[in-house]
């Protein structure tokens, strides 16, 4: 099979490469906000389809479209099965957050599409192939996993509900920007549930996750104990900030 592997010499997939693992292992958690939030959307497809069609570049038009219809179904709630069976199957933990302003990157598919046709050998940046392609496999394997890139700030807050346990989850789903992405189907009766749940936090330039705890206390009175967040910094002293978006994201919305 005729493969096209100077792809992975050439200049753009190197620095679309090295932006996609200096913004997930270091920028995002320095300089937190919208550029850095979307940035490694925009090089991550970028490297990920330049990566595919240097395998398969007989497939190349193919393969960006597979990648895009993949990156559709994978920011939305309807992936979440996929993700918890493939991540007990493994043993490992990938994730993601629902986020449907990410489907912004996908242009970038089609100038992957047109560089890796005008892309010319002479280009190349003369490393061994492997070396490229083993780091490719790292960045996108370790990207996709939460604990590199996201901090749990602690909260331990209880807010309390004005409604049964039973309502939380239709108020979710009528709110704007929050997605259940763990804890369906809750327990019957006043048994306490655990749920985890994406919100957008502007201060980050995405969506964030809370780990909380629902806890009936009758048919029309629940608490809901918020254990932390797992944010876009560990910076304690964003921690009111944090907080402060959480309550006007989530809470507000669903009180």
């Amino acid at each position: 099979m005729t493969r096209q592997l100077s792809l992975l010499q050439s200049p753009a997939f190197l620095l679309s490469l090295g932006l996609l693992l200096l913004n997930d292992f270091y920028l995002k958690g320095a300089f937190p906000g919208l550029l850095t939030g979307k940035l490694s959307d925009f090089t991550g497809l970028f490297a990920f389809a330049l990566f595919w069609i240097a395998l398969f570049p007989a497939y190349r038009k193919s393969t960006c479209w597979g990648i895009a219809l993949f990156f559709l179904y994978w920011k939305t709630p309807f992936s979440q099965p996929l993700i918890e069976g493939w991540n007990s199957l493994t043993g490992l933990h990938y994730a993601r957050v629902v986020d449907y302003t990410d489907y912004l990157a996908l242009p970038v598919l089609i100038l992957a599409y047109r560089y890796s046709l005008a892309y010319a050998p002479d280009w190349k940046v003369r490393v061994p192939y492997a070396i490229p392609f083993s780091v490719a496999v790292f960045a996108f394997l370790a990207t996709s996993t939460p604990d590199e890139y996201d901090f749990f700030l602690v909260l331990d807050e209880t807010y309390e509900l004005p409604y049964g346990k039973n309502e939380f989850v239709p108020r979710v789903d009528a709110a704007d920007s929050l997605f259940i992405e763990h804890g369906l189907p809750l327990s019957e009766g006043l048994e306490p549930d655990t749920v985890n749940i994406s919100y957008y936090a502007a201060h980050c330039g995405g969506y964030q996750w809370a780990d909380i705890i629902l806890i009936p206390r009758n048919d029309s009175l629940t608490n809901l104990q918020v254990i932390g967040l797992y944010y876009c910094t560990d910076d304690q002293q964003r921690r009111p900030l944090a907080k402060a978006e959480f309550e006007r994201q989530v809470i507000d919305k669903i009180d």
